[in-house]
C-alpha cells in the first residue's frame, strides 16, 4: 500500500493511486484457509487493510511529522469511508477481476516490468485455485517464479501488493528484553523465531556504527565502555542461488556497556582456567567439564521470596547479565527453571538430523515406571521376546521393585514424587571428532538438578537411582559398541554423606541409613512453604548465621513409635554390579559449593565412570579448578553478592581417558 501523508492523492483513469511525495509500505499478514472462496479472502483482506489505515490515520492525526522520518499516511476519503458490505460484495463479485503481476527483484527492491492478465470466473475459485491459474497465465513470463509478486486491484482506494509467504520475523528475544546490564567480555545473544525464512541476518552496532555482521552473538570490548549497543535483524529466504529479503527490525539495548565487575572467585583464583589456553595434546586427551547452578529468574525476584532468601544483598545485584542459547530443558513447571547443557563443537559433533534422538530430556517422575505387583510378576515370568529386554533390565535393576512398592504403600510420598515435583535429567549422546579408539566414538553426558527440600534426602536418593538406570539403558543401546563411558553432573542438593551420594559413590544405600530415611514419614508437600521453612530454621535466619537449626523429632511416646514401625519401611537400593564405579572429578572434595546465609555445604558434583572388568573405557581425574576459601566469601556475608552472581560456586574438572588394557 502506498500513499501520501500531507497532500491529496492523485489517481489516473484506471483508478491507480499515485503518491506525490515520499512513500512507505504497510504489510498485512493473513492466515486463511486455502479452500476459502477468493471473494471471501479479498473481502477480509480489504477489511484488515482498511482497519490498519484507519488506525494509522488516528495515530498520526495529532502528530507533526519529523523531518526525514515522516510516516506516509493516506488522505482519508470520507465518501468511501462508510461503504456498506452490499457494495463490497457487488464489486467483489465482478466476473472479470484484473490482477497485476509485479515482476520486481526483492533483493534490490527496484521495480521492473509489470504485466497484467485477466482471470475469468473468479466466483468459482478458491484461493489455491486462483494462484494455480495465475501461475498458468504467467508461465510464459520471462521473470523467474521466485521473483514474482502478485498485486490485486480490489474496489478500494489503495493498491495492495500480495506477496506470497514473505520471510517474516515472528519474535525476537534477548535476556530481559534488551534491558539487562551489558558488561565487557560477556556475550549478548539474540534469539529469533522466523517463518517462511531459512535464516535471519543479525547485525550489531555501537553508537549506530556497524561492528559485526551476520552473527547472533556479540561480545562487547573495553573500547565500547560508555556506548550503546544496537542490533538489526533481517529475515532471509534462500532459494537455489537467490536470497529474498524482507523488512528488517531494529532494537537498541537500554543500558550502556560497563566494565565487568571484579569477581574474586574467578580471577585471579582461576586464571589458569579462564585465560591460559590448553595445548592440542591436552585437548585431545582430556575433557573439561563445568557444572554451575546459576540463579533462575524466579530466585532473583523480591516478590518471589519476600526477601527471605538473599536479604544481605541489594536487588540491583540480583539481575542476571548473561543470555544463554543451546540445549535447554524446562522443569515440569510453569516457572522458567530447568537445566541447560552446552558442548564444544570443536570436540564433539551432533548432526542436525540426530539432535532429537541424541539430545534428550526426561522428566524424572516418568523414570520411576510405577507398576503393580502383578505387572512386575508378569514381566518376570514372561518368555515373550518383546518382554525380554524389560526382564533383563528388571533383573539388573531389581531395586526398582522395592522403590515401586514403597510408592504404592506411601500415599504422600507417591503424591510428591509423581505429581508435585518436576525435576528433569538431560542425557546427551555426543560423537567425538577425534575418537580415542576405533571401538569408541561416543560418550554420554547427563545433567540434572535434584529436589531441593532439606527433609527430602530419601526422595533425592530414589531420583539418583532412576537417573542412573536411564543412563545405563541409553549407553547400552548400541549393540555394536562397548557401553559408552559417561559423565553425570549437576546440583544434586546432596552433601557427601547423604543417601544419594552414598548410593552414587558406593553403589548401595541401606535401609538403616538414618540421615537418608529419617523424614520418610515426616516430610509432606506442605513442608515446602515459606512459613514452615522459616519456622523450622531452614531459611530466614539472622545474617551471618552459618549453623543450621535443624532439629530431629523425639519419639517419647511408645505408642507413636509403634505406629511408626507399622508404616512402610525403606527399601534396600543398590546399583547393579555391571554399573561402573563413579569417581568425583575434583582432586579433593570441596568444603562447599553452596554458601548461603544459613547453609554451607557441597551440593554440586562432576562424576565420571571408571572402566571395569566388563568395560574398556572410562575416565580418571586429572585436575580441578581451585575453590574459594570461606574467608573470601565471609567478607561479603554470603552468596550471591555484588561480586558473586550465584549462591553456588562452579565446579570445573579436567578428566582424562582411562583404558582397561587387560580386557
Amino acid at each position: 500500500y502506498e500513499a501520501n501523508e500531507d497532500v491529496s492523492l492523485s489517481s489516473n483513469k484506471n483508478g491507480e493511486v499515485t503518491p506525490m511525495r515520499s512513500t512507505a509500505s504497510i504489510n498485512v499478514h493473513m492466515n486463511r484457509d486455502g479452500n476459502e472462496n477468493v471473494n471471501r479472502t479479498l473481502e477480509r483482506l480489504e477489511i484488515s487493510t482498511s482497519k490498519k489505515i484507519s488506525k494509522l490515520n488516528n495515530k498520526n492525526k495529532h502528530k507533526k511529522p519529523k523531518r526525514g522520518k515522516s510516516k506516509v499516511i493516506p488522505s482519508k476519503d470520507k465518501n468511501n469511508d462508510g461503504r456498506n458490505k452490499q457494495q463490497q460484495k457487488q464489486q467483489n463479485n465482478s466476473n472479470n477481476t484484473m490482477f497485476h503481476i509485479y515482476t520486481k527483484s526483492i533483493q534490490s527492491n527496484n521495480g521492473n516490468n509489470t504485466e497484467k492478465c485477466n482471470i475469468e470466473g473468479i466466483d468459482d475459485l478458491n484461493t489455491v485455485e486462483l494462484f494455480r491459474k495465475l501461475h498458468h497465465e504467467t508461465s510464459s513470463s520471462s521473470v523467474s517464479k521466485q521473483e514474482k509478486q502478485f498485486g490485486i486491484s480490489i474496489p478500494s482506494n489503495p493498491n495492495l501488493d500480495l506477496i506470497s509467504n514473505p520471510p517474516t520475523i515472528i519474535s525476537i528475544n534477548s535476556f530481559e528484553n534488551f534491558t539487562s546490564k551489558i558488561y565487557t567480555g560477556v556475550p549478548l545473544v539474540i534469539q529469533t523465531k522466523i517463518i517462511h525464512a531459512t535464516r535471519a541476518i543479525v547485525s550489531w552496532f555501537i553508537d549506530d556504527k556497524l561492528v559485526l555482521y551476520d552473527c547472533h552473538s556479540f561480545i562487547p570490548q573495553q573500547i565500547h565502555i560508555g556506548k550503546k549497543v544496537g542490533v538489526m535483524i533481517q529475515p532471509i529466504l534462500d532459494v537455489d542461488d537467490i536470497s529474498f529479503f524482507d523488512d528488517e527490525e531494529v532494537y537498541q539495548f537500554e543500558n550502556q556497556v560497563e566494565q565487568l565487575p571484579f569477581m574474586p572467585i574467578v580471577s585471579p583464583l582461576r586464571d589458569e582456567y579462564t585465560k591460559a589456553s590448553r595445548t592440542i595434546e591436552e585437548k585431545d586427551n582430556s575433557i573439561r567439564v563445568v557444572t554451575y547452578n546459576i540463579l533462575a529468574d524466579l530466585y532473583v525476584s523480591r516478590e518471589a521470596d519476600g526477601g527471605a532468601l538473599f536479604p544481605h544483598v541489594k536487588q540491583d545485584h540480583l539481575k542476571k547479565t548473561m543470555g544463554y542459547d543451546g540445549y535447554y530443558s524446562n522443569k515440569a513447571s510453569c516457572q522458567r527453571e530447568g537445566c541447560a547443557m552446552f558442548y564444544s563443537r570443536e570436540k564433539f559433533v551432533v548432526d542436525d538430523d540426530e539432535k532429537d534422538e541424541w539430545l534428550e530430556s526426561f522428566s524424572i517422575r516418568d523414570l520411576f515406571e510405577l507398576k503393580s505387583t502383578n505387572e512386575i510378576s508378569d514381566i518376570e515370568k514372561s518368555n515373550d521376546e518383546e518382554q525380554g529386554s524389560k526382564k533383563k533390565l528388571l533383573s539388573h535393576w531389581n531395586s526398582i521393585i522395592g522403590i515401586n512398592a514403597l510408592l504404592r504403600d506411601h500415599d504422600e510420598l507417591r503424591k510428591v514424587i509423581m505429581e508435585k515435583i518436576g525435576q528433569v535429567v538431560q542425557i546427551a549422546k555426543l560423537r567425538l571428532r577425534k575418537p580415542i579408539d576405533s571401538k569408541l566414538d561416543k560418550i554420554l553426558i547427563a545433567n540434572s538438578h535434584l529436589f531441593y527440600h532439606p527433609m527430602a534426602d530419601h526422595i533425592r536418593a530414589m531420583q539418583a537411582f532412576v537417573v542412573c538406570k536411564k543412563i545405563d539403558e541409553i549407553r547400552k543401546q548400541d549393540a555394536y559398541q562397548y557401553p559408552y563411558p559417561f559423565i553425570l553432573c549437576g546440583d544434586l542438593n546432596s552433601d557427601p554423606l547423604s543417601g544419594a551420594a552414598q548410593l552414587l559413590f558406593t553403589g548401595t544405600l541401606l535401609p538403616e541409613h538414618h540421615d537418608c530415611w529419617k523424614n520418610l514419614h515426616e516430610y509432606k508437600w506442605d513442608c515446602g512453604d515459606n512459613e514452615f521453612m522459616v519456622e523450622h530454621g531452614y531459611i530466614g535466619n539472622d545474617v551471618g548465621v552459618t549453623e543450621l537449626k535443624y532439629e530431629e523429632e523425639a519419639f517419647d511416646d511408645v505408642q507413636e513409635e509403634e505406629q511408626r514401625r507399622s508404616k512402610p519401611c525403606p527399601p534396600l537400593i543398590s546399583l547393579p554390579p555391571s554399573f561402573p564405579k563413579l569417581i568425583s572429578g575434583c582432586l579433593e572434595m570441596p568444603e562447599f559449593t553452596n554458601y548461603a546465609i544459613d547453609f554451607i555445604d557441597t551440593l554440586d558434583y562432576v562424576l565420571a565412570s571408571e572402566p571395569n572388568a566388563e568395560e574398556i573405557f572410562g575416565f580418571k581425574k586429572k585436575k580441578s579448578a581451585p575453590m574459594p576459601d570461606e574467608s573470601e566469601i565471609k567478607r561479603f556475608v554470603a552468596m550471591p553478592n555484588e561480586f558473586m552472581p550465584s549462591d553456588h560456586v562452579s565446579v570445573v574438572c579436567d578428566l582424562e581417558w582411562k583404558v582397561n588394557d587387560k580386557k
